[in-house]
């Protein structure tokens, strides 16, 4: 049973993540920033909200971006959870295909399976695609250029999205769902990127 307030972590500090939950929840929230995983001061949690992703990671090395986005996060999710911590997961847009040549998609899944193994049916995930405001503009990080050619590619059809407005119903709804994660291989992630080619990748090759 929680305290008359549940504690509540979240990892990732997206405004855009962050201003739904100070919405629906009174209490402050511990935020928690994903770039300081390794230094951040742990407190138990009641309920631990997973919204991030280290997006300077498409440039590191394989181990280092594997670190940042996997095993760094799960470590910090287990060290803050007890044996009745709710984890509310937001994932990216799954696909039929058990292979993946995006960093991004690739640690995403990774991070929801370990979850998954981890905390069974205690784990709620919510996979949403790329998210766009009431004007049709990706909410994506990069720079100018990459937004123009994501609306492009928007437009185009070639990928799914859904409005910002929608994706906060969804977290104020609680319409997180009980998922079955399976295995999803890697393919040439060693290589760094930048963003932009990643999320093309993924488009065109899965």
């Amino acid at each position: 049973m929680y305290h008359l307030k549940p504690r509540i972590s979240v990892i990732g500090n997206s405004k855009k993540f962050i201003e739904v939950l100070q919405r629906k929840f009174p209490q402050p929230l511990n935020v928690l920033s994903w770039r300081e995983i390794d230094f951040v001061k742990r407190e138990s949690a009641d309920i631990i909200y997973v919204v991030g992703y280290d997006y300077a990671s498409y440039q590191m090395d394989y181990s280092t971006y594997h670190n940042s986005n996997i095993k760094s996060p799960l470590n910090l999710i287990k060290s803050l959870s007890n044996e009745k911590t709710v984890i509310y997961y937001v994932d990216t847009e799954h696909s039929s295909k058990n292979y993946t040549y995006s960093r991004y998609r690739y640690a995403k899944y990774q991070l929801g399976l370990a979850l998954f193994n981890q905390f069974g049916d205690r784990l709620r995930v919510l996979t949403i695609p790329t998210i766009v405001d009431d004007e049709g503009t990706p909410q994506v990080r990069g720079n100018l250029f990459e937004k123009i050619v994501f609306k492009f590619a928007i437009k185009a059809g070639v990928v799914g999205v859904i409005k910002l407005r929608e994706v906060q119903r969804c977290i104020i709804e609680d319409e997180f769902k009980q998922l079955q994660y399976t295995e999803l291989s890697g393919k040439l992630l060693k290589i760094r990127r930048i963003s932009l080619v990643d999320r093309f990748m993924r488009v065109i090759c899965g």
